[in-house]
């Protein structure tokens, strides 16, 4: 104890140096807890939201109306790729539930809107959306009713709602929990999980090691006057233990201040309420008592290379090559547990193990970790001359490959991990991101509208569509589930005009009033039908006697539907009990995303709600694109946050080198010169730490895909991206440390006490 006290007094009162060193450990140290602390918080993100999502969730309530229940439909609707969610509400009382988050319930023509909505309906160019959403905004949702403050919802009052056309509800809230995700979900989560911390973990063991060489030499004092090694270790985890809690206090401090600010950010989509990011208590425990335990662990690591004695510090001798064989064996384990790991990740219901899924790849990546070093030691022996920039860079390497290959390890992990995430999100992707099935070359807007008390599409709407610059082509039908009367036959009964039938059937010449029968449906002219599909009153319908045969058309979509086609007036007066409306367009090649924006608005005069959409574009399935945006933001802050702890680490080696190279420039060394060096110690291990980092990825990916059953896709393009990324974030660091060297090679770094 005594000894990592006196650690402590030289780390606090040993001068300028020491508390340089201290500083800067605990600036790296901050950083990384920072980090960590965010990602600690991510159970209480996950919870906060699912919660609110579920207080808001309707849930129907059977009975008639009461003065406390209210009427509500889906009323979501997308403007520009971006989804905008929302309820229509009808009061049947003088009491009506409320959802949380609104005072009151908004009244026929008024809305209640989230704040991101209000200021989206505010902007110049969103006058098209105003258009479809035109009810006079007369409150905002509360923070108790939104799933993260850039969501956007809104609740639009109605008085057109019938029990037959919503959820008759006497409270919000009760949802179910959600549908727990799919096994290559999870995967591809638990090795995101891994991926995105492993790189923070490293540069944290290495901020530890900060200022090694001051230290050294002040240990070295400490033996002169009698120190044996142990203590001389001990005093040395004194002092590393000021800069890791120093750090661990300001990253808490860091982390309470930047808390507040995470309500005005959002990535790839992703919102998060301030109140929501605090840490879970067991992984913010865990986060305190490793910092410190990885103080220790490093320092004790870092002078195992060093031999103190009381005449001076040995670092500079030759040493015995680096073992290889002890640094595969974490790999090895990983990719053993892998290999363990047999399953079809292209079956949404797989399930696997995430916990091993983590631990293997955490293995995987460890491994490469700890064979970088033996990879720049035996590649930096073999260089040999060059210019004076290039023998600088290339001696100081030889002199020191162990600090280098570390400075350069966490970008190496990510890039890793980046690699081998990028080969299950092509994988991932076959699953979530499906052809949409009504893909065809003829239709390729499709408009499933819905209307109050089963209404048909207004004839003025079908032509308004047509009349829209662009849009070539607009069908207009409504399906009716039919039986026959008296006989174990059903039909589909497809109702529109005739430029709308003729894209399901040839029907040739047709006025209203006309009805076909197409494809090998049994019914023939005089036949009787019941109408109306499960749970509603049917309605009989006899086919006319002069209902002609006729044959099927490929129809909009590409695929034929075959059944009675029948024009409006062949079943004037008859109800279509459980109707659903079709309605497909052809929009010309090249057309601007406006006319989609324009069809929307459209549907949405008169309907209840309506769904509008590209047929052309893919499906994804909405767990898959949260968890894409989660770990694209994830991968966005740990870059950025990477870089900021890279630049301090560049600082303080150029600190520790002020005196070398304070001497060079004194002696006529050309600043130019020394910056070239600066910059090529630094391209030197990156360049071997991708080329490591890229291997590691690829291999890393191809084994989790063929565990998986899935074959090895890779796209090339987004490696070379991840690597570039990747060299640039070091090298830009690198270059920001320049005027820093500029300065510390002035005559003044000769300064020495």
């Amino acid at each position: 104890m005594t000894a990592l006290l006196l650690g402590v007094r030289l780390a606090l009162a040993g001068g300028r140096p020491s508390a340089v060193r201290a500083a800067m450990t605990a600036a790296g140290v901050a950083l990384g807890v920072l980090v960590l602390l965010v990602a600690a918080s991510i159970p209480t993100m996950v919870d906060g939201h699912d919660g609110r999502e579920a207080a808001r969730a309707v849930t129907p309530s059977p009975g008639p109306a009461t003065a406390t229940s209210t009427l509500v439909t889906a009323a979501d609707t997308t403007f520009r790729d971006e989804d905008i969610g929302g309820l229509l509400v009808q009061a049947e009382g003088d009491r009506p539930a409320t959802p949380p988050g609104v005072r009151r319930l908004p009244g026929p023509g008024d809305l209640v809107v989230s704040p991101a909505l209000r200021d989206l309906l505010a902007r110049p160019d969103a006058a098209l959306l105003r258009e479809r959403l035109r009810g006079r905004i007369v409150g905002t949702i509360g923070d108790a009713g939104l799933t993260g403050p850039a969501e956007l919802f809104f609740y639009a009052g109605t008085d057109r709602l019938s029990a037959a056309d919503g959820d008759r509800v006497t409270r919000f809230g009760g949802g179910v929990a959600p549908d727990p995700l799919p096994g290559f979900l999870t995967f591809l989560i638990a090795v995101a999980v891994v991926v995105l911390l492993l790189p923070i973990g490293a540069f944290i063991a290495t901020a530890v090691r900060f200022g090694g060489e001051d230290r050294d030499r002040r240990l070295a004092a400490l033996r002169l006057v009698g120190a044996d090694r142990a203590m001389a270790a001990r005093v040395a985890t004194g002092e590393t233990l000021v800069g890791a809690l120093g750090g661990l206090l300001v990253g808490v401090g860091l982390f309470a201040l930047a808390r507040p600010l995470a309500g005005g950010i959002e990535l790839f989509g992703v919102s998060v309420f301030p109140a929501d990011v605090r840490p879970d208590a067991t992984l913010a425990a865990l986060v305190v008592l490793a910092i410190p335990l990885a103080a220790i662990v490093s320092s004790l690591a870092v002078l195992r290379s060093v031999v103190i004695e009381p005449l001076g510090v040995v670092r500079r001798s030759a040493t015995a090559p680096r073992r290889l064989g002890w640094r595969l064996l974490p790999a090895v384990i990983g990719a053993w547990m892998l290999w363990g790991m047999r399953g079809d990740l292209l079956r949404t219901d797989q399930e696997f193990d995430a916990y091993r899924a983590g631990v293997a790849v955490l293995l995987v990546l460890v491994g490469m970790t700890a064979v970088l070093p033996w990879v720049v030691e035996a590649s930096v022996r073999r260089l040999g001359g060059g210019g004076l920039p290039w023998q600088l860079a290339v001696r100081r390497i030889q002199m020191d490959g162990g600090t280098a290959a570390r400075v350069v390890s966490g970008v190496a992990v990510a890039v890793a991990g980046a690699i081998a995430l990028q080969t299950l999100f092509t994988a991932a992707e076959r699953v979530s991101t499906l052809p949409n099935p009504q893909s065809s070359a003829r239709a390729n807007v499709a408009i499933y509208p819905v209307y109050p008390g089963d209404a048909a599409m207004p004839q003025r709407s079908v032509a308004a569509l047509r009349a829209i610059p662009g849009v070539q082509e607009v069908s207009s039908v409504r399906l009716a589930p039919a039986q026959r009367v008296g006989a174990d036959e059903g039909a589909e009964i497809i109702v529109g005009d005739c430029d709308s039938l003729r894209a399901y059937g040839r029907i040739g010449r047709c006025r209203d009033g006309d009805t076909f029968l197409t494809g090998r449906t049994a019914a023939a002219p005089a036949r009787t039908f019941e109408l109306g599909g499960e749970g509603a009153a049917p309605s009989r319908w006899r086919i006319p006697a002069g209902a002609r045969r006729v044959e099927p058309a490929p129809g909009p979509t590409g695929g034929a539907l075959t059944g009675i086609l029948a024009t409006p007036r062949a079943l004037a007066g008859i109800r279509l009990p459980g109707a659903e409306e079709e309605v497909y367009a052809t929009v010309a090649p090249g057309v601007g995303g406006d006319t989609i924006e324009r069809m929307r608005n459209v549907v949405a005069d008169g309907a209840l709600r309506s769904d509008v959409f590209r047929t052309d574009d893919p499906i994804e399935l909405g767990a898959f694109t949260s968890v894409r945006r989660a770990i694209f933001a994830g991968t966005a802050l740990v870059l950025l946050l990477l870089g900021a702890s890279l630049l301090v680490g560049g600082l303080e080696q150029l600190r520790e080198r002020r005196r070398p190279l304070a001497v060079l420039a004194a002696f006529g060394t050309r600043r130019r010169v020394l910056a070239w060096s600066v910059l090529l110690q630094a391209a030197v291990p990156v360049t071997l730490g991708l080329a490591v980092a890229v291997g590691t990825g690829i291999g890393l990916g191809w084994m989790l895909l063929r565990v998986g059953g899935a074959s090895f896709v890779m796209d090339w393009g987004a490696v070379a991206g991840m690597t570039g990324i990747g060299a640039a974030v070091v090298l830009l660091v690198t270059a920001l440390t320049l005027p820093a060297l500029l300065r510390l090679t002035a005559p003044s770094g000769l300064r020495t006490e």
